[in-house]
């Protein structure tokens, strides 16, 4: 059930992701940013503190170009690697909903994939609500990081994935950080499925 929002606030906007088309486009192309960058900074964060070590993950030819492998043991690693990145990332976002609002966060499916949004009768204070945006994208960058430091080489290429994929994914949840940002700290946010109402103080 949706209550009202405390006495004073008011809607000022509705944000689904899915259906406007700036934010979407804007969620694609930074997510295609950060699929080619976060590699790059990962693979030379790794060559300072693992010097060679990435390199043991990887087939290269002749010429010493790498070959991205793409048999049977491969291709099940990506996807074991994305099916992580998914759940994870879920279980991040869930966690942290029911940390800062105290209640426990709604599990649902769209199509073949995992979401978990807030129940309802919950409204965030909008710095709680970003940290809660953010938290994926922090979290599980920074344990992709320290991973470095404690896997087998041979685990190097799938742990640069996990955090490549876990970026890409966060696009769409940095783009609703940065809209947030443009409005005061004093707004309420009620999550949706796929966006959020934001709530302000006086007149719509």
């Amino acid at each position: 059930m949706v209550e009202s929002p405390p006495e004073g606030y008011v809607e000022k906007a509705v944000v689904d992701l899915t259906s406007e088309q700036g934010m979407k486009l804007a969620a694609v192309l930074l997510g295609l940013a950060l699929i080619v960058a976060v590699p790059v900074a990962m693979a030379w964060y790794v060559d300072v503190v693992r010097p060679g070590a990435l390199d043991l993950g990887l087939t290269k030819d002749q010429e010493g170009s790498i070959i991205i492998g793409f048999d049977l043991g491969a291709m099940l690693s990506y996807l074991a690697v994305l099916v992580l990145v998914l759940v994870f990332h879920e279980l991040v976002h869930g966690v942290v909903f029911w940390r800062v609002s105290g209640e426990a966060p709604t599990v649902g499916l769209k199509g073949v994939f995992v979401y978990v949004s807030a129940p309802p009768s919950v409204f965030f204070q909008r710095d709680r609500y970003l940290w809660v945006g953010a938290a994926p994208m922090v979290l599980l960058t920074l344990v992709g990081v320290l991973l470095v430091l404690l896997l087998p080489a041979s685990l190097m290429l799938l742990d640069v994935l996990f955090v490549a994929l876990n970026a890409a994914g966060s696009a769409g949840d940095l783009v609703m950080i940065l809209m947030l940002l443009r409005y005061p700290s004093s707004s309420l946010i009620r999550d949706l499925d796929s966006g959020m109402v934001i709530y302000g103080l006086g007149a719509p």
